[in-house]
């Protein structure tokens, strides 16, 4: 809960909902039901065995990869997913190369991926995956490439050639409402276009969003 607290805080979220004590906060989010947390609230602050007990579909691997084959460090968990975003950006982080360009007396500093695109990306990695299909939202990292993949077509006529500017659609509406009111995610489809904007502001490719069988995959390239 603390965890959550703190990610809300730092997006601003209003302080009279972040105050809450942690029974009123869930209540006030909708993820509490007859006294008893919905799967939606399991996913935000359960404990990880309640977690494999009533959610079982849900799992998430990080690899880091040395080569298409092989790997040097990987986790696999059911964490909610506060504690998650925390150790999958801490492990991308520490693989996310500083580049510094030096222009008249300034020095720029630019990480390989931009923060603002790994935290869109794994945000609508855990919005959108389908609890229907097993399988974990993967995350691997190349040395030249980093995926971010979750079971789960694309909905409501959403494709990888209309993302940018089609309208929102919910997998999830419980889970995603509660991060909305936390301003962990918005409504307004910002998410997409800001990995966009946050990868060509630097010169980078931008990213490469397909749909392969039962699985959506975003793909950045350094």
């Amino acid at each position: 809960m603390e965890r959550l607290r703190d990610l809300a805080k730092q997006e601003r979220a209003p302080q009279d909902l972040v105050t809450l004590s942690d029974r009123d906060l869930l209540s006030a989010l909708g993820v509490v039901r007859e006294e008893r947390l919905t799967h939606a609230g399991l996913l935000l602050a359960g404990r990880e065995q309640s977690i494999r007990d009533h959610v079982p579909a849900y799992l998430w691997t990080y690899f880091r990869m040395r080569s298409d084959t092989e790997y040097d460090d990987r986790v696999d968990t059911a964490e909610p997913l506060p504690m998650a975003l925390g150790r999958i950006t801490d492990r991308i982080m520490a693989s996310n190369p500083i580049a510094t360009i030096k222009q008249s007396m300034f020095h720029f500093e630019y990480r390989t991926y931009p923060d603002i695109a790994i935290r869109e990306a794994l945000m609508n990695a855990f919005c959108h995956r389908d609890f229907r299909i097993p399988g974990p939202i993967m995350v691997k990292q190349y040395p030249g490439r980093l995926e971010i993949s979750n079971p789960g077509t694309f909905v409501g006529g959403i494709s990888p050639d209309n993302i940018l500017h089609h309208s929102p659609v919910s997998r999830s509406p419980l889970l995603v409402d509660a991060l909305t009111r936390l301003r962990l995610i918005n409504r307004g489809n910002l998410g997409i276009p800001r990995m966009f904007a946050s990868m060509l502001m630097e010169g980078k490719e931008p990213p490469i969003i397909q749909e392969q069988g039962n699985t959506v995959k975003v793909t950045f390239l350094t």
